[in-house]
């Protein structure tokens, strides 16, 4: 059933212009503002591979995925071989090499994405994604809808989109990370740990909402007691302190490299006024919004 799925998408996909006839594209949007975003995808490919071709990743400084919707892909890494076949995926970790060949037919059609941000080591980790190479999704046309969707986020460049970017990205390594859980791995993982990864994912993901605490801790079948509890084991603060610094974060990497105002920039994190942003930003950083803005544009 879910081949039958899959290759519905793909056959509907295989009529629009962009994956019929630009079969080498990539689309990035790397500005200063992209920069300083916590999670980005700096770029999403799409290509179509004939005959004998080869790609090597050297000391790669991203963490790619790479999702086959066609043909075969041979992945050397870690000193291993392996034959992805359509729906499969293969996670090229950070700061490793590899080598990418068209399968023994020659022929492979895929897609790729590559991840950067100050967030993506822990996310990886906590997504159970760190020591993973290859992913049987049991839904791989929900991982190929969340990539088209950046995709397209990436091609309009609009300014006002990158935090609902950076969201989508926090829901993308959520798909990767559900097929882990689903795989041979659930056992290792507790169901803390899964909770606690679920709760994180869906926190960076709503950073542009102001949700409650109580909602979460409901939407994840616990009391908010347990969440906290979860946390502070964790990352040794309660989950609203985390989701508060991680709104913070944010607003400060839009202060440093947008020309948004701070109404603007409250609003894009969240905050129910400009005022209440102004004094949660300063309890902490220490500084007023516009006094921060100031302090890293000079």
């Amino acid at each position: 059933m879910k081949k039958f799925v899959f290759d519905s998408l793909v056959a509907k996909l295989s009529t629009d212009y962009f994956f019929e006839r630009q079969n080498g594209q990539t689309v990035t949007w790397n500005t200063e503002a992209t920069a300083a975003m916590l999670l980005w995808p700096d770029f999403i490919g799409h290509s179509v591979w004939r005959g004998e071709n080869v790609w090597k990743h050297e000391n790669y400084f991203l963490f790619a995925v790479e999702l086959v919707v066609e043909g075969e892909l041979l992945i050397i890494s870690r000193e291993k071989k392996t034959l992805l076949k359509p729906c499969d995926i293969s996670l090229i970790p950070r700061g490793e090499d590899s080598i990418l060949r068209s399968g023994p037919d020659g022929f492979c059609r895929k897609f790729a994405i590559g991840f950067r941000g100050a967030v993506l080591p822990h996310l990886l980790s906590l997504n159970g994604l760190v020591q993973k190479q290859v992913l049987h999704p049991s839904r791989p046309e929900r991982i190929l809808q969340r990539l088209l969707e950046l995709r397209d986020l990436l091609l309009r460049k609009d300014p006002d989109s990158r935090i609902h970017i950076q969201g989508l990205s926090f829901e993308f390594l959520s798909e990767l990370s559900g097929t882990v859980s689903d795989g041979e791995e659930t056992g290792t993982r507790t169901a803390g740990d899964l909770r606690l990864q679920e709760a994180v994912n869906l926190l960076g993901s709503n950073i542009t909402n102001p949700l409650r605490l109580s909602v979460l801790a409901e939407t994840l079948d616990l009391s908010s007691s347990t969440l906290n509890r979860l946390f502070r084991r964790h990352f040794g603060k309660s989950a609203k302190q985390y989701f508060l610094e991680l709104k913070i974060q944010t607003a400060a990497d839009l202060l440093a490299s947008s020309t948004l105002s701070i109404k603007q920039i409250a609003g894009q994190t969240g905050f129910r006024n400009q005022l209440h942003f102004s004094k949660m930003f300063k309890h902490v950083r220490g500084l007023s919004p516009s006094a921060y803005r100031k302090s890293v544009q000079r």
